[in-house]
């Protein structure tokens, strides 16, 4: 309330709670060296169409996204008619996104 008060009523998180906790986290950390982002097995990396909300393989449009194994959108050649297409099921572990 007081922060409001003081800034009119128009902070939001990007410009209090984000600095704040930046600089937190500089402290805690100092001294740490960096520790590379593993990618947990439950989750898939999926480039997807962004015109079609399917999986995409070769679009220079298209979007990496990431999905909870068994949430991924369905591949393009999932409907009838559909062209065959050649796309990876992902990267990381595992065989398959589709349920």
């Amino acid at each position: 309330m007081a922060i409001c008060a003081l800034s009119g009523g128009r902070r939001i998180g990007r410009r209090i709670a984000a600095p704040v906790f930046g600089e937190f986290m500089r402290t805690a950390l100092a001294g740490q060296p960096p520790e590379p982002f593993r990618i947990p097995e439950s989750i898939k990396l999926i480039t997807v169409n962004p015109a079609t909300g399917r999986q995409a393989s070769g679009t220079k449009t298209a979007l990496l996204e990431v999905f909870k194994v068994g949430t991924a959108p369905p591949d393009a050649a999932d409907y009838i008619g559909a062209p065959p297409t050649s796309h990876s099921e992902g990267i990381g572990s595992g065989t398959g996104n589709r349920n």
